[in-house]
């Protein structure tokens, strides 16, 4: 089934009743489909792969969520599909890497995220030749028939996930309008100072603030434009403690207005919205 036969939200509904046991299947054979080195074994396997981001369609991330297996803060806006796991900071590895196990906290759970099943075998070694990653060597493909099968579902996934980020693309002007914690973007803005406020987050089902790194000039020319009034403008713009109604509801109307032609230039960003891009447009 291809990408533009799934655009249409009918079709996106019935096969989301069917994704995650296609990827539960996908788990599956891959599992008994390849074998190799002991990845859990600290003297042979350093998690080396496990350091990129890796895209998920929302239903997956929702899934391991309700399972307990991880948390919204594990994911971010992705490019391709809906969702990427987060690398840790503090780690620079996936956010379900376990140290504890030298693995993934998701490799047996039927969760696991279909592309990272493919590394280093992918799907084209029938001939049984060896097979080295970055630290060992010695990966196979022993059920080829099994591994077919996976890369058959593999395409499905994919292709369902690109259309589900289609759909959750659409979905963008109503996660503004979403509260998070009781309370609105616009709320939440006017406990900012506009010396910290660096732009706009899309995140879980709604949107964030993004903070300045130190202090930030780029919410000057808004206040100057929504509320010129204000006598801190002049010579004390780093004094005011939190941007003022007019200018929270007007900086949110002007960011809906372009967000098309944003989506356009730019693109979604891992779901950043800066200010500094944003101002291509003011």
């Amino acid at each position: 089934m291809k990408v533009n036969e799934l655009n249409r939200e009918e079709n996106q509904n019935i096969l989301e009743k069917d994704i995650l046991e296609i990827i539960r299947n996908y788990n599956k054979l891959m599992k008994e489909g390849i074998t190799g080195p002991d990845c859990t074994n600290p003297n042979i396997c350093h998690a080396d792969c496990c350091s990129i981001f890796i895209d998920v369609p929302k239903i997956l991330a929702e899934e391991i969520i309700r399972q307990r297996l991880g948390k919204e803060k594990d994911f971010i806006r992705g490019d391709v599909f809906s969702f990427q796991i987060r690398i840790d900071d503090k780690t620079a590895k996936c956010s379900f890497y376990d140290k504890k196990i030298n693995g993934c906290k998701l490799h047996s759970t039927g969760l696991k995220p279909p592309q990272c099943w493919i590394y280093p075998t992918n799907f084209d070694n029938f001939e049984n030749k060896n097979i080295k990653c970055k630290r060992a060597d010695g990966w196979r493909i022993i059920s080829p028939e099994k591994v077919i099968k996976a890369e058959a579902l593999l395409q499905m996934y994919s292709n369902w996930s690109q259309a589900e980020f289609a759909i959750e693309l659409k979905k963008i002007k109503h996660r503004l309008k979403f509260k998070f914690n009781k309370k609105s973007l616009e709320e939440r803005l006017q406990e900012i100072k506009p010396c910290e406020f660096a732009g706009f987050k899309d995140s879980w089902n709604y949107f964030e603030t993004l903070q300045a790194e130190g202090f930030s000039l780029q919410m000057k020319k808004y206040c100057k434009k929504f509320n010129p009034r204000c006598p801190l403008l002049l010579d004390n713009y780093f004094d005011c403690n939190n941007i003022c109604e007019v200018v929270a509801i007007n900086i949110i109307n002007f960011f809906k207005s372009i967000l098309d032609l944003y989506l356009e230039k730019f693109g979604p960003n891992k779901g950043d919205y800066p200010l500094i891009k944003i101002s291509a447009f003011f």
